[in-house]
């Protein structure tokens, strides 16, 4: 067991106790914090993410990030939404947020992260071409664009009027944004989930 789920099992373990006890909340804000600083290290880390050798690992970290939901991890996970997990598929069809598990993460983390989503949507440049051969798994503009704009209308669709807020959210964006990243933004408004 890796030092994430360790973290996490007893972090959990203490709410378990804490049910039959009076809870230590300095001991369970601790390991929390422990496990939350360990998180944003290991997943800050460039090779986790471009080394499919540590597919299993990475994706642990993202399944505790998941449940975690801290939205200092939003920007690496915005970053690396694309980030397609090797699980063997489960039933005939593999959900979203099961073959990315970055993207459940980040929608989890909730309105937190809906700052670094339209930092990744300004910042996607739709015409680039998968060049990086070692990170093909999630360079696609095209996946990434789409799934950002999923994960938006996901968080804000907690009131069921997703792609409504979506689009109020975007262009507000718009009316602060200039050149370049104002374009990419009215751009982003033509997508089929947010019409």
């Amino acid at each position: 067991m890796d030092a994430a789920y360790s973290i996490f099992a007893l972090f959990l373990g203490s709410f378990s106790v804490a049910a039959q006890t009076s809870p230590d909340i300095p001991e369970l804000k601790d390991k929390y914090s422990s496990a939350k600083k360990y998180l944003i290290q290991e997943l800050g880390k460039a090779e986790l993410w471009a080394d499919r050798a540590q597919n299993g690992v990475l994706t642990k970290h993202l399944v505790v990030a998941e449940w975690l939901r801290t939205d200092s991890l939003a920007p690496v996970l915005a970053k690396n939404i694309a980030y397609r997990a090797e699980l063997p598929l489960i039933g005939p069809i593999r959900r979203r947020d099961q073959a990315f598990p970055a993207y459940a993460a980040l929608r989890n983390i909730g309105l937190l992260a809906v700052k670094s989503i339209i930092v990744e949507l300004k910042a996607l440049d739709p015409n680039r071409k998968r060049s990086d051969k070692k990170a093909e798994h999630f360079s696609d503009p095209l996946l990434i664009r789409n799934l950002l704009v999923y994960c938006l209308v996901e968080i804000y669709d907690q009131g069921g009027h997703g792609r409504d807020l979506a689009r109020q959210r975007i262009d507000l964006e718009i009316r602060n944004s200039i050149g370049t990243d104002k374009q990419r933004l009215i751009n982003i408004l033509d997508h089929p989930s947010l019409k």
